[in-house]
């Protein structure tokens, strides 16, 4: 019954929503420590890892964690003035073929020492073609978490995230790989085994990232 009362929602019209473009500040305002900075978890990195180039960004919604939703992304980073700048632009792909649907979007955010960063969305829309889950088009304000892994994949997680709807998206994950002379596999999660970024925060709930070299990985 759950899993229909929750599709039910997503297929809810997203146009009658009343301030769209004040949902998302009132989002951020709910949550207390909702801060729009990136936070620090790993060790610094000697260079950041040059992911510039085409990607494939794989998103597994924590409603529906078997049904991900794809995107061609292009990245450029850049650095100037000891600042380190990551420009995302995307683009949904089509659930069943592949073929790029919808508009394109872009965003960027200043990249971390530890290479982590922030993006932030408000009204992402993903088109109905693009929608595994309902084949209706969604839309959603929400934040991605991130981390530069090498110059082949970045990684993380939505820690904030809300459709028009109503649904809480927070705790789906994503990944991005870089596309080569073959499509790569879809992820949309970090890997299993990438080591711990510090203390856990609690039993089994070790982060993601670099280890710190004053304590030992948590990671199994």
């Amino acid at each position: 019954m759950r899993a229909l009362h929750v599709a039910t929602l997503l297929i809810i019209p997203i146009a009658g929503c009343p301030n769209p473009s004040g949902r998302f500040d009132d989002f951020v305002a709910r949550v207390p420590d909702a801060a729009r900075i990136v936070q620090i978890d790993g060790a610094p990195l000697d260079d950041i890892p040059d992911v510039t180039g085409d990607f494939l960004l794989g998103v597994s919604l924590l409603i529906a964690p078997d049904q991900p939703l794809s995107f061609d992304a292009t990245n450029t980073l850049t650095q100037a003035a000891g600042v380190t700048t990551l420009e995302l632009r995307f683009r949904a792909r089509n659930w069943m073929d592949g073929a790029p649907v919808g508009d394109e979007i872009t965003r960027s955010a200043p990249v971390s020492s530890a290479g982590e960063f922030e993006l932030m969305f408000d009204d992402l829309l993903v088109p109905a073609a693009a929608n595994p889950i309902t084949g209706s088009d969604v839309a959603a304000d929400l934040v991605f978490r991130g981390r530069i892994i090498d110059e082949h994949r970045m990684c993380g997680d939505i820690p904030m995230g809300l459709t028009t709807s109503g649904i809480d998206l927070a705790g789906s994950t994503w990944a991005s790989v870089r596309k080569g002379g073959v499509l790569p596999p879809l992820e949309t999660a970090c890997p299993v085994a990438m080591p711990d970024a510090g203390p856990p925060d609690a039993a089994a709930a070790p982060d993601a990232g670099l280890p710190d070299a004053a304590a030992a990985d948590a990671t199994p």
